[in-house]
């Protein structure tokens, strides 16, 4: 290849995972979202502290378990004092928090993720013109949310769907694995084909 760039991006949340559970109040499943706060129960010596979920239908509310019977040593005083104030930043890092979802069994709704992507250089010129290029893109999705590669890629090329599925097919655009790692690469290659 005569030309090689690298462009960097990462993806991050912008609005707490939305989860999908039967819901009492409706008596069917329904779509939760995150109120943003917090519930803090002291019993005895122990500590829970749970983030509020409500029901878009009926607010019906579900407690997400963050920390359940445990020492309040064991939470930093920091920390403590962010579920005490509801705080946005803490509510949006336990609301991503694709470990939480999986340990309390908790079904997220991919079709509603909310992120941006955010290039981190920009080093790379213009590859139109350039005969016999190659670009390697890397995305880091620190939060592991689960996107299909081939649905991203349209934002980040600037190109349709479908010339995004030929270039896939003729082998321009190489990758592995249908959904983003938390860090992916993927390789294209530009060719004079004139």
């Amino acid at each position: 290849m005569d030309y090689c760039k690298t462009i960097e991006y990462r993806i991050t949340p912008t609005k707490a995972y939305t989860i999908i559970r039967n819901c009492s109040g409706c008596g069917r499943k329904e779509h939760y979202v995150s109120t943003g706060n917090f519930r803090v129960n002291a019993n005895g010596r122990q500590l829970d502290v749970w983030l509020v979920y409500q029901c878009e239908k009926c607010k019906h509310t579900y407690n997400l378990p963050i920390y359940e019977r445990v020492s309040p040593e064991k939470i930093e005083d920091a920390q403590y004092q962010a579920f005490l104030g509801n705080d946005a930043d803490t509510a949006l890092q336990f609301g991503t928090d694709r470990n939480l979802f999986l340990k309390n069994r908790a079904e997220i709704d991919i079709e509603r993720l909310e992120c941006t992507i955010e290039k981190l250089n920009d080093d790379c010129a213009k590859h139109e013109g350039v005969e016999n290029s190659e670009i390697q893109i890397i995305i880091h999705n620190p939060y592991m949310l689960p996107i299909r590669t081939d649905r991203l890629l349209p934002e980040i090329l600037q190109m349709s769907r479908s010339k995004i599925r030929q270039l896939i097919k003729d082998g321009s655009i190489q990758y592995f694995g249908s959904n983003l790692a938390e860090r992916t690469e993927i390789k294209v290659y530009y060719t004079d084909k004139s």
